[in-house]
């Protein structure tokens, strides 16, 4: 309970900017956690992912990976649904949903960014209206009444902490998460890249071996593929 008597406390010293300043944070943190735990599903099992689309048969593959979610298991699904057309329409293909999920990962990210740059400037206004109320203070009655005066100089102090501490905050959320989304970019990458490797080993065969060897292709890796189709 003494936390609550606290933080109405260092409300009423700071004024109206330093409830606006909490409400944003307290905005920044819904974001976050609801970010956190979206790239966290994001991020489950993608090197398994990976391993598994070069161990399978594309079918084998889409099997698999049909029920998943995640962006790395759409863009999958994507590439192996189109797995059988031309290298050119599977990469765009897989391209076009890349660029999709990459959108609603960073979904929430910008109004992160807004916190992290409007919160100082928030605690500048409240430290610009504390010390206005101060020196409005000591011209009406001097040092006669020095709470009144102390009021606007404590109003400026804490207004301007609490910019600080919520711009700070939001900042270091900002950098783990893009961190985090720029990593499950790279698999995503990788993943792309090992299924247009995979097709182009598919078509290194000759058209009546490919159709029987499916399942040999798919247990190779991509030089191995190719190395195969090559002594064929």
């Amino acid at each position: 309970m003494r936390w609550k008597w606290y933080l109405i406390a260092w409300i009423e010293a700071g004024g109206w900017t330093t409830g606006l300043l909490l409400l944003l944070l307290l905005v920044g943190l819904m974001v976050s956690a609801q970010r956190a735990v979206v790239l966290w599903w994001a991020e489950a099992d993608l090197e398994w992912m990976s391993r598994c689309l070069v161990r399978q048969s594309p079918r084998e593959a889409f099997q698999i990976f049909k029920d998943r979610r995640g962006p790395a298991a759409r863009v999958l699904r994507e590439g192996l649904e189109h797995f059988e057309r031309s290298a050119k329409y599977l990469e765009n293909a897989m391209e076009a949903r890349a660029l999709a999920e990459i959108r609603s990962l960073n979904r929430g990210l910008g109004l992160l960014a807004f916190i992290a740059s409007v919160a100082p400037i928030l605690g500048l206004l409240g430290s610009a209206t504390g010390w206005m109320a101060s020196t409005e203070a000591f011209r009406n009655y001097g040092l006669s009444l020095p709470n009144a005066v102390a009021d606007g100089i404590v109003e400026a102090v804490v207004t301007t902490m609490t910019g600080l501490k919520v711009a700070i905050l939001a900042s270091l959320i900002h950098s783990v998460l893009v961190s985090r989304i720029n990593s499950i970019i790279g698999v995503i990458g990788r993943i792309v890249n090992t299924l247009l490797e995979l097709q182009r080993s598919s078509l290194a065969f000759p058209a009546g071996v490919a159709a029987g060897l499916t399942g040999v292709v798919a247990t190779k890796r991509p030089s191995e593929a190719v190395g195969l189709a090559d002594t064929l």
